[in-house]
């Protein structure tokens, strides 16, 4: 059986690294759900803030594995 793979070494790495509490909102945007919909407005731009500066990820862009 063939093995799905939902990111690249690299981002795996850097979910690895993440605290916690950013690692629910990369996991949650990588399976195709808008993380906006899963916590406060104000939590979701803080995160958004954080992962796109510190992690280079925008959240507010769909993701894509290729």
């Amino acid at each position: 059986m063939k093995e799905i793979r939902l990111c690249n070494k690299e981002l795996r790495f850097k979910i690895a690294c993440m605290p916690l509490t950013l690692r629910g909102t990369v996991l949650t945007w990588m399976i195709g759900l808008d993380p906006y919909f899963a916590m406060s407005r104000e939590t979701y731009y803080r995160h958004y803030r954080i992962l796109k500066k510190k992690w280079n990820i925008d959240i507010k862009c769909e993701y894509s594995n290729k």
